[in-house]
């Protein structure tokens, strides 16, 4: 969401810097026009406290100014690019910012006050760094979405970077050649359209932010001159833990980042299940990329370790999944997620 703790930021390409007066008239407007009663704005849900949590608890107050004055920019209308750490520590601020952020959905969704309104702004296009060439002099460009807008899907994680280079390395054994390819929690849909370019036959991209689903379908068709015409790209709507057996069964199912947050894992792993059980064949791979924890306080002798991975892996064991390590890149994990031992396909 906007009101995400943000830790370092740099115009995006073609904007100017606003100065500081500017952000902060632009939030104090925004404050203005927003009423949680009038919003219908009660309890936030448990699974978005739990990841805005992980952001938010270390900060403590400096935290809370930070996340209100990149909130006063997205609310300005300012595409920006954004840094999120996820960590944890005594006090959480998570409530606060969530009813923050709803608040300024809300409002922006019932107006065209300037400062609020909602659409998407997409950055013009980028290659990655990381992302490896295509040959041929051939690159895949990304555009990227606002926080307001994508909030965290708008922006290109190290995970999906390393996990196009997984894909390079799998097209070099020949292991994408004519495959179908599912991508879940897409985001910009990097890795998904880097399938595509290196051999897939059917691509489907699927998350469930409404701006994000645009975001990659602009994606798509600017970088639909890097697959054969009759490679079929898709953006689905695919929220986990609802069945995706009309999407048919696919070769390999893929995702960067999926974990990052607490309270997702149960949905994801069923919807990993159901896609083992529909084809024999079906491979996933996963990246995962390993955060910084900040120590909890000041007292305490260790920094608090990064468990969402040790978390999907014991709610995969619950339903006989296995997420085994297949390989590193930087403080990113590849993994491979496959029926465990002894367990049987429904």
């Amino acid at each position: 969401t906007a009101a995400l703790s943000v830790v370092g930021a740099h115009p995006g390409r073609g904007r100017a810097l606003p100065s500081p007066l500017s952000v902060f008239l632009g939030l104090c407007r925004s404050l203005t026009h927003l009423r949680p009663e009038r919003d219908g704005i009660s309890s936030p849900p448990p699974c978005e406290i739990a990841a805005l949590d992980r952001v938010t608890r270390p900060m403590g107050g400096s935290g809370f100014l930070i996340s209100l004055f990149f909130w006063g920019v997205a609310a300005g209308g300012v595409s920006r690019r954004a840094l999120v750490v996820l960590k944890s520590s005594p006090h959480s601020l998570a409530p606060v910012l969530w009813r923050l952020g709803a608040m300024q959905r809300a409002h922006a969704a019932r107006h065209s006050h300037a400062a609020l309104r909602f659409e998407e702004s997409f950055t013009d296009p980028v290659t990655v760094e990381g992302i490896p060439d295509l040959g041929d002099g051939k690159e895949l460009l990304l555009r990227k979405g606002s926080i307001l807008d994508c909030e965290t899907g708008g922006w290109i994680w190290p995970a999906a970077v390393a996990l196009c280079k997984w894909l390079k390395a799998a097209a070099a054994r020949d292991e994408l050649q004519n495959a179908k390819v599912l991508e879940l929690g897409c985001g910009t849909g990097a890795a998904g359209l880097y399938a595509a370019a290196v051999g897939a036959s059917q691509v489907t991209l699927t998350d469930i932010n409404p701006a994000v689903l645009r975001l990659a379908e602009a994606n798509v068709e600017l970088n639909r001159k890097l697959w054969k015409e009759s490679t079929k790209v898709q953006v689905v709507s695919l929220p986990w833990g609802d069945s995706a057996d009309s999407l048919g069964p696919h070769h390999l199912v893929i995702g960067s980042d999926l974990v990052y947050a607490v309270g997702v894992e149960s949905e994801l792993c069923w919807t990993l299940s159901e896609q083992l059980s529909l084809y024999d064949g079906c491979k996933i791979v996963l990246s995962h990329e390993n955060r910084p924890v900040v120590k909890r306080s000041k007292e305490d002798p260790q920094p608090a370790e990064d468990n969402t991975l040790d978390l999907f892996k014991a709610e995969a064991a619950k339903v006989g999944l296995e997420a085994i390590h297949i390989g590193e890149e930087g403080r990113v994990s590849i993994l491979e997620v496959r029926l465990a031992n002894g367990a049987e396909k429904e």
